[in-house]
Formats: structure tokens, C-alpha cells, sequence
């Protein structure tokens, strides 16, 4: 008895997974329908593909096993082979890979810079990922810089610290004002829709520092000689003189952002010194 050759050449089932979970077509499977599509997160970046032909004595020539999935869209096709080796049977797989939707940090490190370096900065609460808000206790006015070192999860999203785009894990050096700081530090997603908004707050001291730099007197001579240090003086006036104007004082505050007040009009009288 002589056998005719197979020509079935249609699969049975069509599998896609990559590690231990298992990715469904869009599509219900059936072995008269060749063409499929399939969607994966972007975090998947490496698919296997599993086929089992109707008839055992076909064969697929090629498509299965491991295949390397990037960003957007691409076609794998599976063949079967009939044993009676006709023109084999083209199964194809769009297969679609979204943008990642991942926008957190894995880091956030925070210091001063100075002339040995930098001093490390506590972060309040401590760095964790899925924490958004930090405190960081308040800094002396002479604390004018911070350097902000932040790192993505993933590479392939962007950051932003203070609203510039920045590299991932290189210093961000950010101007403290006195006062209430709130610092920006926001991931954007590989999608360009998923945002991480995270954010940091740190108060500069305002400058405790009321003395003068400088103290002069129109019309009349100090004693002794000025010094920032000593704030008692006599002022001794020309013998013409009866009176020390406010206008004649000039005095200018070590700190550009704090003001010299002057009293009134002194009147003298008897020996014109003060």
C-alpha cells in the first residue's frame, strides 16, 4: 500500500511568553488564520515563541525560539513545512512594544559643596523610591549652594531637576534663596505621560550679621577710629557746630540686604562733643 504525503502544514496552538508570564494574542488562535498581533509592556525586551504543528509529520522551518523586541513595532513570521514539503505556510506576529511607563528614582543624594569637597546632606524622610516629598533641616546663610545627585530607574526616561533636563546621576548644583526653597525633581517616563513629581524643601537662614562695614561723619570726627567690632563712639564736632544731622552719618551694613537706621536731629548744647 502505497502512502500519499501530507500536505497539512497549519499549526495547532501558538504561544508567546517571555520569562514566566505568557503574553496573549489580540487575536483567537486558530490554525486557518495566519496573521496576529501582539502587544507587550516596554519593559520586555526578549520574547519566546512556541508552536505546535496540527499534523506531526510537519515541520516549522523557522520562527520560533528567542527573538530580541525593541521599541515600536515588528514582524515575526513562523513557517510550516507539510511532509509533502509544498510551499510552506507563512504564520505572522506583529508584535508591538509600548513605551515604558517607569518614572521613579533609585537614588537621591543631596550635599554642600566646599573647598574639601562636599558634606553630605540628610534627606528627611530617607531616600525610598515610592516616597515623593523630602525635607531637609535648615541651613545656615553662608549655605548659598546644594549639589543634587538624582538617578532613574530607568534609562530611558527623562529628568528634570528645577525644571532643567538633567543626566542621570551627575551633579546638579541648585542657588539656595533665603527663605522657603522648594526644589523639583521630576521623572518623565519613557511614554512622555508618566510622571514622577518628586521634591525637595530646604529654608536658608536669612543673615544674622548687624554690624557695619563702614561709619563716617560729615562734620565731625569719630573716637576712637572705626571698627566693625566696637558699636560705642564719640563723635566730636567743629565749635561752630550745635547739632549732628542724620544726613551727615553714613553707615553701610556688612550684609548688602540688611539697612542702617538712623535716629533724629541731636541738638547739643554746653561742649560740642557727643
Amino acid at each position: 500500500v502505497e502512502r500519499t504525503e501530507s500536505v497539512v502544514n497549519t499549526l495547532s496552538s501558538l504561544t508567546i511568553n517571555s520569562g514566566d508570564v505568557i503574553y496573549p494574542l489580540n487575536e483567537a488562535f486558530s490554525p486557518d488564520r495566519t496573521e496576529y498581533t501582539v502587544t507587550l509592556p516596554g519593559t520586555v525586551s526578549t520574547i519566546n515563541i512556541t508552536a505546535t504543528v496540527t499534523d506531526d509529520r510537519a515541520e516549522i522551518i523557522s520562527g520560533t525560539g528567542a527573538h530580541d523586541v525593541h521599541l515600536g513595532e515588528q514582524t515575526i513570521v513562523v513557517r510550516v513545512q507539510s511532509e509533502a514539503g509544498a510551499t510552506p505556510l507563512p504564520y505572522s506576529i506583529k508584535v508591538t512594544v509600548l513605551p515604558k511607563e517607569i518614572a521613579t528614582l533609585d537614588n537621591l543624594e543631596l550635599s554642600i559643596p566646599n573647598v574639601d569637597g562636599v558634606t553630605p546632606l540628610a534627606l528627611s524622610p530617607e531616600f525610598s523610591q515610592g516616597i515623593l516629598t523630602y525635607t531637609l533641616s535648615d541651613q545656615p546663610y553662608n549655605v548659598s549652594k546644594i549639589n543634587i545627585t538624582a538617578t532613574v530607574t530607568d534609562s530611558d526616561a527623562t529628568l528634570k531637576i528645577n525644571n532643567v533636563t538633567t543626566t542621570s546621576g551627575t551633579v546638579s548644583v541648585q542657588t539656595l534663596e533665603v527663605g522657603d526653597n522648594t526644589i523639583p525633581v521630576t521623572v518623565i517616563a519613557e511614554d512622555g505621560t508618566t510622571i514622577g513629581a518628586y521634591k525637595i524643601n530646604v529654608k536658608r537662614i536669612g543673615n544674622n550679621d548687624a554690624t557695619l562695614s563702614n561709619l563716617n561723619i560729615s562734620g565731625g570726627t569719630l573716637s576712637p577710629a572705626f571698627d566693625p567690632s566696637n558699636e560705642d563712639y564719640t563723635v566730636t564736632l567743629s565749635a561752630t557746630s550745635n547739632s549732628l544731622d542724620p544726613n551727615s552719618v553714613t553707615a553701610t551694613p556688612n550684609d548688602s540686604n540688611a539697612r542702617a537706621v538712623k535716629s533724629g536731629e541731636v541738638v547739643i548744647t554746653g561742649d560740642p562733643e557727643v
